[in-house]
């Protein structure tokens, strides 16, 4: 994640494993998901990919002590950029946000 002065924080999760009883990663018809409740991968309890005929939608959730933000999320400069990828390959999904919802506990942003 990025703001208009450079590098935020980033977040890593594995590309396999077991979240509890479940598979963390979830193939789908329309792309991936992946969950894992106790948020033990930097924080990330969600992930959704599902691509569409004309678009890609990517949803992250994070949240809890594992999640490592920046001491105060305030001085945020938009634009927000956020981006998804997977360290196999050079693909990469990406969102530029020009409003998101910016406090000092919580981020908000959609496209």
């Amino acid at each position: 994640m990025f703001d208009a002065s450079g590098f935020l924080f980033g977040a890593a999760v594995p590309p396999d494993g077991t979240c509890g009883h479940d598979p963390c990663w979830r193939a789908k018809s329309t792309g991936f998901s992946y969950r894992d409740q106790a948020g033990a991968a930097d924080g990330i309890r969600k992930i959704d990919l599902a691509t569409r005929r004309t678009s890609t939608k990517v949803t992250v959730v994070g949240k809890g002590p594992n999640l490592a933000l920046p001491a105060s999320l305030a001085g945020v400069a938009p634009p927000l950029v956020v981006q998804l990828a997977p360290r196999t390959s050079t693909a990469c999904w990406q969102g530029r946000f020009d409003f998101p919802t910016l406090t000092a506990t919580r981020w908000k942003a959609r496209q």
